[in-house]
């Protein structure tokens, strides 16, 4: 079943020295979890606002690499790029959107804006 969802413009920002993650959660107007089960959900951060861009890195529940990681139980996905991935990165400023496509198929996106990455100064 597919939700009435709002599509939030928000700029997250990636340490290149670093685990990344962003946690968003899925939930009514009470705060009670959304049925998440056979949703898939994915993600692309691209090097310039638009659909032929570079694709720079993907993240993709169905793909399961750790990229996605949906928790049936609270509602939330957390989409996750590991430090050794992280430090590869060479972009200074990208663009990203992320989808949600409901167990009815329905495709929806509901996140989208820019990626910073940030160099890292402190080894860890």
């Amino acid at each position: 079943m597919a939700y009435e969802i709002t599509v939030v413009n928000e700029a997250i920002t990636i340490r290149q020295n670093a685990d990344f993650s962003k946690t968003y959660k899925f939930a009514d107007e009470d705060g009670v979890a959304l049925e998440l089960d056979n949703c898939k959900f994915k993600s692309q951060i691209k090097s310039h606002n638009d659909i032929s861009a570079e694709v720079l890195f993907t993240f993709d529940s169905e793909a399961n690499d750790g990229s996605v990681v949906v928790d049936l139980l609270t509602g939330e996905v957390t989409f996750a790029i590991p430090k050794a991935t992280a430090v590869t990165f060479t972009f200074k400023e990208a663009y990203y959107d992320a989808l949600v496509t409901w167990a009815d198929g329905i495709t929806q996106p509901f996140r989208e804006g820019v990626a910073i990455l940030k160099k890292g100064i402190t080894t860890p």
